[in-house]
């Protein structure tokens, strides 16, 4: 919207100069935002995904997701069963293998999303990495147009399609582990302990996350992270409110309080974390 009006005032259509915000303003901006600054890779995923997603319109979307989701509960049965049933004894060799296939899982991870909105018939824009809350890397598949989903479970679905093609991803690991000789089953345990991490932080609904995007949309809900953080922000520097907030009550707005506590509360414990860890690694090789 704001290339949009900056190119009108280019043309001279719009004579009128910018109003500028406040250093207040700016803050209740920011706080709105998703807080992901993306690295776009690939444009227009969705017609790499037609052919793909074209044959699965002809099955009845329940039975799809009866079958994702037997799929995923068995993934996580196997991979439990592995992880319990195989002990470690020494740090496997050959662990660079473990970041290569954790990269290939994500990409696919990215892509169950992709795929899902292409069978609704909602184009995904691109596909990249990004920064989540700026510090943390992550994969992503631009799913903006999810909005045009007019049913929760539809939405809900595009969500989750990634979280759960991981579990099929740490069932195959869990085989690994039980069937492997012990080199192998070793590594195959480090990229499971590295699969629940990154399911932990998938469902974490205090960032913007695969869990927080399916539970809002289960609910309906529309940015409560960013209304959340705007409310915060408006109870410690006084800004104005946008009209939606006059019709919440006394205890959504706690509410929202304590939610936008505990998001703020993560981003400094995961900052902490990830320079401590980048601490102790350069500590090791200098």
């Amino acid at each position: 919207m704001a290339r949009l009006f900056h190119d009108i005032r280019q043309s001279g259509f719009l004579a009128e100069p910018p109003v500028g915000e406040g250093g207040r303003e700016a803050t209740a901006r920011f706080a709105r935002r998703e807080h992901m600054f993306r690295f776009p890779l690939i444009k227009n995923v969705g017609r790499y995904l037609e052919p793909v997603s074209a044959p699965l319109r002809s099955v009845p979307p329940m039975a799809l997701i009866v079958a994702w989701l037997i799929l995923a509960a068995t993934g996580v049965g196997l991979g439990v069963a592995g992880l319990t049933s195989t002990q470690v004894t020494s740090m496997p060799s050959n662990l660079w293998v473990v970041p290569l296939i954790m990269i290939v899982q994500i990409a696919v991870h990215e892509l169950a999303h992709a795929v899902v909105c292409q069978y609704l018939r909602v184009p995904a824009r691109e596909a990249g990495v990004a920064l989540m809350l700026y510090f943390l890397p992550v994969g992503y598949v631009d799913r903006t147009d999810s909005y045009r989903v007019r049913s929760r479970s539809g939405r809900v679905m595009i969500a989750m399609a990634g979280p759960l093609s991981d579990q099929i991803w740490f069932g195959a690991a869990g085989v690994v582990a039980l069937t492997a000789p012990d080199p192998v089953a070793h590594i195959a345990v480090v990229l499971m302990v590295c699969q629940i991490l990154l399911t932990v932080m998938n469902f974490n609904p205090l960032t913007p996350s695969d869990g927080y995007h399916a539970i809002t949309a289960a609910l309906g809900i529309i940015n409560m992270r960013g209304n959340a953080l705007l409310y915060a922000v408006h109870l410690v520097l006084r800004t104005p409110l946008p009209t939606n907030f006059d019709a919440k009550g006394r205890t959504e707005r706690v509410w929202l309080v304590v939610y936008a506590m505990g998001c703020l509360g993560f981003v400094a414990v995961a900052l902490v974390a990830v320079v401590r860890a980048a601490g102790a690694y350069l500590g090791v090789f200098l």
